[in-house]
């Protein structure tokens, strides 16, 4: 259930009261935030008996049972941090004080409300001095860029690259995540309730009184920002009340969203003059760089998002890696390191990844041929001729800026995960790809299965293969190729069996070989994939 804004909230507490359920640290953020909207909340209520009967920000601590007997109308809104963190998502806790309001009939959609997405609100200011004139408006943005990836395919390196151009403006490592925000909240407000709501959005962008929380700094930059020690840059973060006044400045007198495309260019325009790339460039052919972050993703399924009246171009780009590396890169990271058990799940990132290392999102839709892949290892080995190539096809001038790896200016590295710990890399490092031993994720059956399986991909787009074609054997063939277990998988279920809910267990290698049987049942030897682009030396 989606809650429609903190000043709905607010309006609604008037009525009704609040009651803050966590007398704690993040229960105090939320008091603080609630008093400078003008709200006192009626109590708060918490599990731990140690703190009922007690005051906290100077208002009684019930139990919730309690709490409800005193106030049965009051709207109760968790007060715990429920961002993710370095492997688990903390959802348990949450999701049990969401069951136990709904026991006591006291849920609502009020109660779906985060309260770390509003710590904005504690940094805002009066914008003092007069905004500069030379500002990118959103309308000037004419060109879409769609991008995509295999999850663990570069993405990143490429959006870093792309960092410094003038003709292109982002809002990194945004995701689809806007999109869901949008269809179910933004879309109907207005005005200052809007406003609001958009700022939550940017939890993880901008300079914070909490910035040295985990959960606040990397929201959105995850570890993936970081100096050649592996420290978090906060530097690239920027000013909470500059942005709020841009994004307001963006809507002149009608503070409302027409479309989706219009709030991606608000944003991004907003974003871009905090940074002061408004000076940068007088050139105004702009485009859009939407990392959409959707593995598997169906550009057939384009026009749900966007209108061809919404820009006069539109183009598709996807990211790719060789797929066995990609396997090995992808488990090691997300299950061997990181222990991301939802991602794991029967339907979730996991299964996507699957599908894209055999090209699934690659085959050409005739319907759809603003469509280009680029491949991971042309822009580690050949950065510049990969890159002009590129610049070529979006018709913008080649800079230098493209060989540095970047995020709003700034020389950032990269994490990579090797047998002696992480190691944090430039753009420029090579020792992520062109690797030979996966023996930690993959036994060697395992790597010539895999590439059988996925050598259709693999010859669509220049990666080399000694192993036969699946389509050369029998299906009585595949089945016995596919008896033995995958390494692969059993780490998997590992990592499900001691980190997952006990409804996220499944038979993980039943899973995998029942997709890649029917893969390869269901292959159409008609299959066409999408071009990609060549370095600029490498095209015939």
């Amino acid at each position: 259930m989606w809650h429609r804004s903190i000043l709905e909230t607010v309006r609604q507490e008037r009525d009704r009261g609040l009651c803050l359920y966590g007398a704690g640290f993040w229960g105090k953020i939320g008091f603080d935030i609630f008093k400078k909207l003008g709200v006192t909340p009626l109590c708060f209520c918490d599990d731990d008996t140690e703190k009922q009967g007690e005051n906290y920000c100077e208002i009684p601590v019930y139990s919730l049972k309690k709490a409800v007997e005193l106030y049965p109308n009051a709207i109760y809104i968790p007060a715990i941090d429920v961002t993710k963190r370095k492997g688990l998502w903390n959802r348990e806790q949450y999701s049990r004080m969401l069951q136990n309001l709904k026991k006591l009939n006291v849920y609502d959609s009020n109660s779906e409300l985060r309260i770390l997405m509003y710590v904005f609100l504690l940094d805002l200011k009066q914008k003092n001095g007069v905004m500069s004139d030379k500002k990118i408006r959103y309308s000037e943005i004419n060109n879409l860029l769609i991008f995509n990836h295999m999850s663990n395919s570069g993405s990143y390196y490429l959006e870093q690259l792309l960092d410094g151009h003038p003709n292109i403006l982002s809002l990194p490592y945004s995701g689809q995540v806007f999109w869901n925000v949008y269809e179910n909240r933004l879309k109907t407000l207005e005005g200052e309730e809007l406003l609001y709501e958009m700022m939550a959005q940017m939890l993880g962008y901008l300079h914070s009184q909490y910035e040295n929380l985990f959960c606040i700094r990397e929201h959105k930059f995850e570890e993936y920002c970081v100096n050649q020690d592996g420290e978090f840059i906060y530097d690239v973060l920027i000013d909470p009340t500059e942005f709020y006044y841009r994004l307001k400045e963006q809507f002149e007198d009608n503070i409302k969203l027409n479309s989706y495309a219009q709030m991606l260019k608000i944003y991004v325009a907003a974003y871009s003059n905090a940074l002061g790339k408004q000076e940068e460039t007088v050139q105004k052919d702009y485009w859009l760089f939407y990392h959409m972050h959707m593995p598997e993703f169906d550009v057939s399924k384009l026009s749900d998002y966007f209108e061809k009246k919404d820009f006069n171009r539109i183009e598709n780009l996807f990211i790719i890696r060789e797929p066995v590396q990609h396997c090995f890169s992808w488990i090691k990271r997300v299950a061997m390191v990181q222990r991301r058990n939802t991602m794991l799940k029967k339907g979730e990132l996991f299964s996507s990844v699957l599908k894209s290392e055999m090209g699934i999102m690659l085959k050409k839709h005739k319907e759809c041929d603003n469509v280009k892949v680029i491949r991971f290892e042309d822009l580690k080995y050949k950065p510049e001729k990969t890159m002009k190539s590129l610049c070529h096809w979006l018709d913008i001038p080649y800079r230098s800026i493209l060989l540095s790896t970047t995020l709003n200016g700034i020389l950032i590295y990269f994490p990579t995960y090797t047998k002696d710990g992480v190691k944090y890399i430039t753009g420029n490092d090579t020792s992520a790809i062109g690797k030979k031993d996966f023996s930690e994720v993959l036994t060697l059956w395992d790597e010539v299965r895999l590439n059988m399986i996925c050598i259709k991909f693999k010859h669509a787009y220049g990666y080399p293969c000694t192993v036969p074609d699946f389509e050369q054997f029998s299906r009585t063939f595949q089945q016995e190729m596919l008896k033995e277990n995958f390494k692969f998988c059993d780490i998997v279920q590992q990592v499900l069996d001691e980190d997952g809910l006990p409804e996220d267990h499944y038979d993980v290698n039943q899973y995998v070989k029942e997709l890649y049987q029917t893969y390869m049942d269901t292959y159409d030897d008609n299959t066409e994939y999408y071009d990609y682009i060549k370095p600029e030396a490498d095209e015939e």
